[in-house]
């Protein structure tokens, strides 16, 4: 199977009859000069002669040209058997361009990336200049611990001292083993103000005055438990709290620097402090409200 350029019917009856005359490709291109050009032998791609299931034979040539010149190309077929030579026209279509496809799809996928690597590094580039700020996946909880503390959503403390009732009535087990082998009680005491005292006196200034009535009951229950086996008297949550709060506020009057200085502020009589107005509950059991009356009490 050869290919020629579209040609007039003249010169195209003479190269049928060149062929029939049993002139080559070859020859015949050299014949005929510029007027035609026919593609030679070693530029025809062949799959060579293969059986089909009838028992009849195939085969099948390809030719590769300039993909500007589509238009204008004839399939030339001679054979022995035909009594003329057929010549069909291409109509420009191409239906095995896998190379042409393969290269506009290469062109897309490596544009598509190109851009994705740029975005990527674009946002980067903004990401670590501090212009777009990461923002994690937020999940709400119930509660959270913070600097040993439970912090619930609605702001009581009732997670917080079960979470500490329960630490603590573990510690009491090595204090009764310790009372099995016959300690002395200041042994125990010591022992009880180490390890189970400081867990439930843990920033006890910030969450004891906002607990509930059961709270704090739950909490003196373990300090009952700890006096029964230490066989010594132990002093109570609420006293250890108006303690510490006392010492923490002397410390933030001493301390002008301290920003909760002003809210200690002496009246003219310059032995009381002025209280502080509170509209809420919550703000009258908080620390600042509670140290300044304890301060005014004391006084």
């Amino acid at each position: 199977m050869g290919k020629t350029k579209e040609l007039s019917k003249d010169i195209r009856n003479k190269i049928v009859d060149l062929h029939k005359a049993g002139m080559g490709y070859k020859t015949i291109s050299k014949k005929l000069g510029n007027i035609a050009h026919l593609f030679l032998k070693d530029e025809i791609e062949s799959t060579g002669i293969r059986p089909n299931h009838d028992g009849s034979y195939q085969l099948r040539k390809s030719v590769e040209f300039n993909k500007e010149e589509r238009d204008g190309y004839d399939c030339f077929v001679s054979h022995k058997t035909l009594k003329e030579p057929i010549i069909v026209k291409w109509d420009g279509k191409c239906k095995d361009c896998t190379v042409e496809a393969v290269t506009d799809w290469l062109g897309v996928v490596f544009g598509v990336v190109l851009a994705l690597a740029v975005g990527s590094l674009v946002l980067y580039i903004l990401v670590k200049k501090k212009i777009i700020v990461q923002r994690a996946c937020e999940e709400r909880v119930n509660s959270f611990k913070f600097l040993g503390v439970h912090i619930s959503e609605d702001l009581t403390w009732t997670t917080s001292c079960s979470k500490l009732v329960k630490k603590a009535h573990q510690r009491l087990f090595f204090l009764r083993t310790l009372r099995k082998n016959n300690l002395s009680s200041d042994i125990l005491v010591n022992f009880h103000r180490c390890t189970i005292e400081s867990i439930l006196t843990n920033c006890i200034t910030v969450w004891y005055g906002s607990c509930s009535a059961s709270d704090r009951k739950a909490l003196q229950r373990v300090v009952k438990a700890a006096q029964r086996i230490a066989g010594a008297p132990l002093p109570s949550i609420e006293d250890i709290y108006r303690k510490r709060c006392l010492r923490r506020a002397g410390k933030i009057i001493k301390d002008p620097s301290h920003p909760a200085h002003r809210l200690f502020t002496l009246l003219p009589s310059g032995r009381r402090y002025r209280s502080l107005r509170t509209k809420t509950t919550r703000y009258r059991n908080s620390f600042y409200p509670t140290a300044v009356r304890l301060r005014n009490s004391a006084s």
